[in-house]
């Protein structure tokens, strides 16, 4: 895996070796921030569950300016670091060692654009719309992957569902809020 764009284009990245983990695939991936592109310079990006960090590093590279990468695997957290080594220190990234619900409820963090991933049929989608509004600022989005298997149909309060995209067996929601002014 690589980053595909920005200013740390053509980076490799770690993967995670676990059968259990899934991560995003680079096609997936780059329509993701093609679709953000405008929406990212300058914006603070949380990526809830981290895996191998590769979605917050695409955003830094991106020009968010400031990436926060929550995960509580052990294995995931080793490889985010490493992958984060590879950065340098040229981007501000940062890593949280904690379940999405806990950091959700109590971290004071707000960020601009949210992407969540948690492992499929977890259940763990399902949980996170009771969580996570107070954790996105006015005017932002929430980015959901997921297997096209379900059918998300989440409401996340003061976040309308902007767009589907499918991809194979990958869907990605969007929602954006409708107090605010996301232009996706």
């Amino acid at each position: 895996m690589r980053v595909v764009s920005g200013a740390a284009r053509g980076l490799h990245l770690e993967m995670i070796a676990e059968k259990d983990i899934r991560p995003t695939t680079e096609k997936v991936k780059e329509s993701v921030f093609n679709i953000i592109q405008f929406d990212i310079q300058g914006k603070v990006f949380l990526d809830l569950f981290g895996g191998s960090g590769q979605i917050g590093i695409e955003a830094a590279s991106r020009g968010a300016s400031e990436v926060i990468i929550v995960d509580n695997n052990k294995s995931s957290l080793d490889v985010i670091k490493r992958n984060m080594c590879k950065l340098k220190n040229r981007f501000n990234v940062r890593l949280v060692d904690s379940d999405a619900v806990e950091f959700l409820k109590y971290s004071p963090q707000k960020a601009d654009i949210v992407f969540l991933d948690p492992p499929y049929n977890s259940g763990l989608l399902e949980v996170l719309p009771g969580y996570i509004n107070h954790a996105v600022n006015q005017g932002g989005i929430i980015i959901t992957e997921s297997s096209t298997e379900k059918n998300h149909g989440l409401s996340f309060g003061r976040f309308t569902h902007k767009k589907n995209y499918r991809y194979g067996s990958i869907q990605i929601n969007m929602y954006t809020d409708r107090s605010g002014n996301s232009e996706v």
